[in-house]
């Protein structure tokens, strides 16, 4: 005689796995969105920095002088606006990205000079792709906030053959 297995008993196994298996799909699509993020946010930062030091723009445009601490860069230079744009180039999946793009002199406003290196910093707030991670009771809803440096030496002032005194960046 054969044992018949109760009716149902698979739909209720199943029950009970399926959110089980939803979490971790969901952490996986996140943990996979995390990384390709910091990635293109690494690469960003590379991008520009490789711009700022090709274009360095004039400490006037990056630092606030009264405290000299660096500020959001003045977007009608051209040379920051080259800059940008280059952090900009590789970030199509996050289209304000450039907001959040600081230029700096590590020796100081006066080292605008060959050699001397310039720093591209990128500090942006990852939100995740699915609800799983806000749905978590503590921390800060699965935000992740991501911060990528690069430093450069400054290879060239900005020169520009078709500008005003050949000098492509204003001061």
């Amino acid at each position: 005689m054969m044992k018949r297995q109760p009716r149902g008993q698979s739909l209720v196994e199943m029950a009970f796995v399926t959110p089980f298996i939803f979490i971790l799909i969901f952490g996986i699509i996140d943990l996979a969105f995390y990384i390709y993020s910091y990635a293109t946010i690494f690469n960003a930062t590379r991008d520009a920095a490789e711009a700022a030091a090709q274009v360095p723009p004039y400490p006037s445009k990056i630092i606030d002088e009264t405290s000299g601490e660096s500020i959001q860069p003045d977007a009608t230079d051209p040379c920051v606006t080259r800059i940008l744009s280059a952090s900009q180039k590789i970030a199509v999946r996050f289209p304000d990205l450039y907001k959040h793009v600081l230029i700096s002199y590590p020796n100081g406003p006066g080292s605008r000079r060959l050699g001397e290196p310039i720093e591209v910093k990128i500090t942006y707030a990852m939100r995740p792709l699915t609800p799983l991670a806000q749905l978590v009771p503590f921390g800060n809803g699965g935000m992740l906030t991501m911060t990528a440096t690069t430093r450069r030496s400054i290879e060239a002032l900005g020169e520009d053959p078709k500008a005003d005194n050949l000098i492509g960046c204003q001061p």
